[in-house]
């Protein structure tokens, strides 16, 4: 893998993503981090799963290098996939209280939360809206 990464366009970045993908996913759901139990969930989701992977999902799919600038494009799905994991939470949030799993939701009334899963949907819809369409068109 590591010989065929070096010579892709996408190369070594992609590379290190990855296995700071690998190292991040166990820190959100293991110890000694396990980030989704101390409330830093939904953030870590928001800031690391979201944007970055689909970024760079971007650049493999297109066999181009990871530019900052094409990071707008991936916000709507960053924002859509945490408004699905905000929602379970919220709908989860007793249970979750019940094993131990501290989540944002949990210490948010029912009417906040549903605003809050409201401003992650729009936003995704908005920052979609938003994205010039010769910005992806120059990806394709």
């Amino acid at each position: 893998l590591f010989k065929h990464l070096q010579h892709t366009p996408v190369g070594l970045p992609v590379l290190a993503v990855l296995v700071v993908g690998m190292l991040s996913s166990v820190g959100y759901s293991s110890e000694p981090l396990h980030l989704k139990r101390r409330g830093l969930g939904d953030l870590f989701h928001l800031a690391v799963f979201g944007p970055v992977f689909t970024w760079l999902a971007l650049a493999c799919a297109l066999h181009v290098p990871p530019s900052l600038s094409d990071l707008a494009i991936c916000l709507p799905h960053a924002l859509m996939a945490e408004a699905v994991l905000y929602s379970n939470n919220a709908r989860d949030a007793v249970h979750d209280a019940s094993v131990g799993i501290f989540t944002i939701a949990q210490v948010l009334p029912h009417s906040i939360n549903t605003l809050v899963y409201g401003a992650l949907v729009g936003g995704a819809l908005a920052s979609a809206a938003a994205v010039p369409a010769t910005q992806v068109g120059g990806l394709l």
